[in-house]
């Protein structure tokens, strides 16, 4: 028995189409400043929808404002979140540094 209709929007409704556009205002792209610092992060993922067990690609980009050299150390880590925002599963984790010239992008 599909339930699928008790819990979500049937797809392609008004109302599905709105609750995508505020997941994908929430969670599609992030950006964090650190006035402190002038370090900006954004944070760049695949537009098309991403189904369980298909591989993807993302991308974190730092971005140095201020006019001083600036080393990142960080780590990023990867889980599975059901719509109920429980997390099922990690899938990534790595750690990394990053050393970045006045104005520089990586």
């Amino acid at each position: 028995m599909d339930i699928t209709e008790t819990y979500k929007y049937p797809e392609g409704s008004s109302k599905d189409e709105e609750t995508m556009k505020n997941a994908e205002r929430t969670y599609k792209t992030h950006v964090q400043y650190d006035d402190e610092q002038g370090v900006e992060m954004t944070l760049e993922i695949p537009q098309e929808r991403v189904k369980s067990g298909q591989n993807f690609q993302m991308a974190v980009v730092f971005r140095n404002l201020s006019e001083d050299t600036r080393t990142i150390h960080g780590r990023l880590v990867g889980s599975t979140i059901y719509y109920t925002n429980i997390q099922k599963a990690q899938f990534k984790q790595e750690t990394f540094d990053i050393t970045l010239n006045p104005m520089e992008s990586e």
